[in-house]
């Protein structure tokens, strides 16, 4: 009988010792999303002068940082998406999630053609499952861009503004507004802010007018501005 006691104990040993080989030992990972809550934003390229925009997109990583540089993918929905890559946005073939950072920023270049006066485009993109950090959640992983180059009047434009400053407001005057002032937002400016945009700009009308290229509305009126030097 003890003989028989003592060849259990040895096979439930064996028996142990083998199953704890099977053991299978799991890692962690690191996965990388997009940091911004909303999934979707609109650029208007009146509020962004010049030829074309660099579009910051935070990403971060959940858990710790990486020891090394990482390299990560973007890809374009291309059946969601209407902006053509190389008409209305560049972007990398790939990034770099840098060492030592929980969070970062890849840009994507986003052009201005003479379309997007007229029809809004969409840009659709996902983090690349080809990366060397894994996608994190999914509605964090995929980003909506809407370009377009469509002025909308400006809450500040309003109509103690238009009284004192800047007259009636029109899509022609806030483009040329902004060209020439190099301002898009005067929403938290002061009075003498807005007062030394104004005379900025009327200065610059005055001296069209002098050069012979008095600057119209597109009804053929005059373009004036109600701010007094």
């Amino acid at each position: 009988m003890i003989r028989y006691f003592r060849l259990m104990v040895i096979t439930a040993l064996l028996f142990t010792g083998c199953k704890k080989e099977d053991i299978p030992i799991y890692t962690t990972h690191n996965y990388i999303q997009f940091g911004e809550e909303k999934d979707s934003v609109t650029i208007s390229f009146p509020w962004y002068p010049g030829e074309d925009y660099l579009y910051p997109m935070e990403v971060v990583i959940t858990g710790q940082s990486e020891s090394t540089d990482k390299i990560y993918r973007l890809e374009v929905d291309k059946e969601a998406s209407t902006a053509l890559e190389g008409t209305h946005f560049e972007m990398q073939s790939s990034y770099t999630f840098r060492s030592g950072f929980y969070s970062d920023t890849c840009l994507i270049r986003l052009i201005k053609t003479e379309d997007l006066k007229k029809d809004e485009k969409r840009l659709v993109i996902r983090i690349s499952e080809e990366s060397e950090l894994l996608p994190g959640q999914y509605n964090k992983t995929l980003r909506i861009i809407r370009i377009n180059d469509k002025m909308t009047q400006p809450s500040w434009w309003n109509s103690m503004f238009s009284m004192f400053y800047m007259g009636n407001y029109s899509e022609k005057k806030m483009r040329l507004f902004i060209r020439e002032t190099g301002v898009t937002d005067l929403s938290d400016a002061s009075d003498d802010e807005k007062r030394f945009y104004a005379v900025k700009f009327k200065y610059w009308l005055d001296e069209q007018a002098k050069a012979g290229y008095p600057v119209e509305e597109d009804n053929g009126d005059l373009m004036t501005v109600n701010v007094i030097n």
